[in-house]
């Protein structure tokens, strides 16, 4: 059972590495984009990460909590083919609207900012497939190729001087193989019996999405939550301080990504396929207790982040790491409750998930 879950650890290093240079270059645009265009930066990606959750509408836990209990592979593709109708509506709806929801700093960039999240959204999904089909060999080139896309793409308009329209297309861009290889998977194994069969077995659907609508306003709560914040100081003060508190924002949360990644990739699949086994309780026991270990880390990032920001950039920045402790705190908060939303999720009581994440 400690070997299989060994064995699901592997899907974390991909996306560890991938996201850790995500993280790396988050500091390099920092450095690179005036301190007004980098709060604009941070405001698109608030954005992006909305609307995101808005596109796929939470389906993809739906996804995942059933993705096990069916073995046939047409109920896997019939739910992949539902998911990308809703993804493509919303993105229309969202095109539609995008007069009426972007601020005027991010307006200019609306366009990009809705196709990074289709692009992100679906290419996310496939890769979540085929984690669930425990494919290690492909999960792990594609993640990386979409890193090497993205490194490739920011250096190379870099040599002329990066600009915000540059990143935010390299950030679409890097999907771009993950995005043609889902589609040539749908395009390579949907035949009118496809819809056929997701028409005669449209009652197996109905569990993964109600599933998904349940923890949708959870969800939506959260991520307002961890966008509102940058809109108001916005809003009160300047895009100017909107890049000094994402700075420290990002600092204090790179262990909460570090963590979520291992719940989201190694936790959750493994406990999904083994919770009807005995010994997945001692084993998910032995697994909570090697992840104490983060509160440790917790700890030492506040001590590095704090010199790393006075010692490589401005003034401004390195001042906003004062705020670093009240941020740590909300990340040790974060960390309890993703083991409560797992539980739930595996009971199908999800219409709790929004009351955890709201309060």
């Amino acid at each position: 059972m400690l070997a299989s879950s060994m064995k699901s650890s592997l899907f974390s290093l991909p996306i560890l590495i991938r996201n850790g240079i995500t993280f790396l270059l988050f500091y390099y645009f920092a450095d690179v984009l005036e301190t007004d265009m980098f709060g604009v930066f941070n405001l698109s990606f608030a954005y992006i990460v909305f609307l995101n959750s808005f596109l796929v509408l939470s389906l993809s836990s739906g996804f995942t909590r059933y993705f096990y209990e069916h073995k046939d592979g047409r109920y896997h593709l019939g739910l992949l083919l539902i998911i990308l109708g809703v993804i493509s509506v919303n993105a229309l709806v969202a095109y539609a609207l995008r007069g009426n929801i972007f601020i005027d700093e991010v307006s200019p960039y609306s366009l990009l900012i809705i196709l990074v999240s289709v692009m992100s959204g679906l290419s996310e999904l496939f890769l979540l497939k085929i984690r669930l089909d425990e494919k290690i060999k492909p999960f792990f080139i594609l993640n990386i190729s979409v890193v090497a896309i993205f490194i490739l793409l920011i250096f190379s308009f870099a040599s002329n001087g990066l600009t915000l329209f540059e990143i935010l297309l390299s950030y679409a861009l890097q999907f771009s193989v993950v995005f043609f290889l889902f589609m040539l998977h749908l395009f390579r194994n949907t035949t009118l019996k496809t819809f056929s069969y997701i028409r005669d077995n449209i009652a197996q659907y109905k569990k993964p999405v109600i599933f998904s609508l349940c923890i949708l306003p959870g969800n939506f709560g959260y991520l307002l939550n961890d966008a509102v914040d940058k809109f108001i100081i916005n809003d009160y003060l300047s895009v100017g301080e909107v890049a000094i508190y994402s700075f420290t924002y990002q600092l204090g949360f790179i262990l909460l990504f570090v963590f979520s990644v291992l719940v989201k990739t190694v936790f959750t699949p493994f406990v999904l396929q083994h919770y009807k086994k005995d010994a997945t309780i001692v084993t998910i026991n032995k697994i909570i207790k090697y992840f104490t270990v983060t509160y440790v880390i917790l700890f030492l990032l506040a001590i590095w982040s704090k010199a790393f920001a006075y010692s490589h950039f401005a003034d401004s920045y390195a001042a906003a790491s004062t705020f670093l402790p009240m941020v740590l705190a909300a990340v040790f908060f974060a960390i309890l409750s993703t083991f409560f939303v797992v539980n739930i999720n595996l009971s199908e009581k999800s219409y709790f998930v929004p009351l955890i994440e709201l309060s």
